[in-house]
């Protein structure tokens, strides 16, 4: 199962596919850096959901 690791730097799951493997991997980083969770589910033909989970601030930064 590639889920656990498709946020590892370098990672990739088809290697017939142009790409680096680092994506997921920055996605995760600044989600995570802004406080928020990311969520990856997969189903067997099915397709693959990708979710940001942010917290709501009142306090607005501008």
């Amino acid at each position: 199962d590639d889920i656990p690791h498709v946020t590892d730097r370098f990672y990739r799951v088809h290697r017939d596919v142009d790409g680096m493997g680092i994506g997921l991997s920055i996605v995760k980083e600044v989600v995570e850096f802004h406080g928020g969770e990311l969520n990856i589910k997969s189903r067997v033909n099915g397709g693959t959901t990708v979710e940001m989970i942010f917290k709501k601030s009142d306090v607005w930064r501008g």
